[in-house]
């Protein structure tokens, strides 16, 4: 199957040694995303699945990785404190968290990271935001804006996807179209 280049994480994890390198997914939620579908076949040596949301442990425990070792670490995301990785990803997360304390996790994946860090995030237009599909999910409310310029500050080789997401908005009865940015930063 040929993943669109638009949604191909694997472009992003070019020339990584994968069973040589420990990954955490931060936010990773349950893999449910195109994206994060992806995860599930790359050959790591660990895959660590960072996750806050206590009903999405179960899911996650019943997935197949191709990781040699899986494990969940029951946290949010900013309470990592001690230990590293390799490669660190987060899809789909920073818009979930204040702009400063996004801003936090991207300082501490500087010093938590050793290789590779992709980051995947809406560019949500300024003035609107996601319509939460599970209310019951406090962490599924988007409550921070991010531009490309909030990753080329910080080191990281940013690529823009015009018209990546969109939703139906049943007030206008139109789509409302909005952007992503893909941001990596290699640390070795």
């Amino acid at each position: 199957m040929t993943i669109p280049y638009h949604y191909n994480l694997g472009l992003r994890l070019e020339g990584l040694d994968f069973p040589n390198l420990k990954c955490m997914n931060f936010g990773s939620s349950d893999y449910h995303s195109d994206v994060a579908k992806q995860l599930l076949t790359i050959p790591f040596k660990e895959l660590i699945s960072v996750e806050a949301y206590e009903p999405t442990w179960e899911v996650i425990e019943k997935l197949e990785f191709t990781a040699k070792k899986h494990r969940i670490l029951k946290k949010e995301i900013n309470d990592i404190c001690c230990g590293t990785a390799d490669v660190g990803i987060a899809l789909d997360i920073l818009e979930h968290l204040k702009k400063e304390d996004g801003e936090k996790f991207l300082d501490l994946m500087d010093t938590l990271i050793t290789k590779r860090m992709v980051v995947l995030v809406p560019c949500e237009p300024d003035g609107f935001h996601r319509k939460n599909p599970t209310p019951d999910n406090i962490f599924n409310e988007h409550i921070s804006y991010w531009r490309p310029e909030d990753f080329n500050k910080r080191g990281y080789a940013v690529e823009f996807m015009p018209e990546f997401h969109s939703e139906y908005d049943e007030t206008t009865r139109k789509y409302i179209y909005w952007g992503a940015v893909w941001a990596v930063k290699n640390y070795a």
